[in-house]
């Protein structure tokens, strides 16, 4: 099989159709994620209340930096180039993180 078929049938697999030259993610989300929502009853019709990739993406890193996860992994895995891009919308997920950082300069100072 050509490379460049084997390309094209991994990028319809995936959701990546080539539109005007364009890849169009669009039909990853219709095909499978919105189906995916409906059936654990996360779908609104309403476009204003709907869980979306980015919705995902957040939930992801609410759920792992309070849980003490390494930011520079919760960046990575959110594919953000600089954790300047993970840390200011979410270092308020980090409750607690001055009072970790005194009690170790206090224990490291005595």
């Amino acid at each position: 099989m050509s490379s460049e078929r084997s390309q094209s049938r991994l990028a319809l697999r995936y959701g990546k159709e080539k539109v005007e030259g364009k890849e169009d993610h669009n039909n990853l989300y219709h095909r499978d994620f919105k189906s995916l929502l409906k059936r654990a009853e996360l779908w609104s019709e309403e476009k204003e209340q709907r869980f979306t990739f980015h919705s995902l993406r957040h939930t992801c890193a609410t759920l792992l930096l309070p849980r003490n996860v390494n930011p520079k992994i919760v960046q990575e895995m959110l594919g953000h180039a600089t954790i300047t891009q993970t840390m200011d919308p979410y270092s308020h997920e980090l409750p607690g993180m001055g009072d970790v950082a005194a009690s170790a300069l206090e224990k490291a100072l005595s």
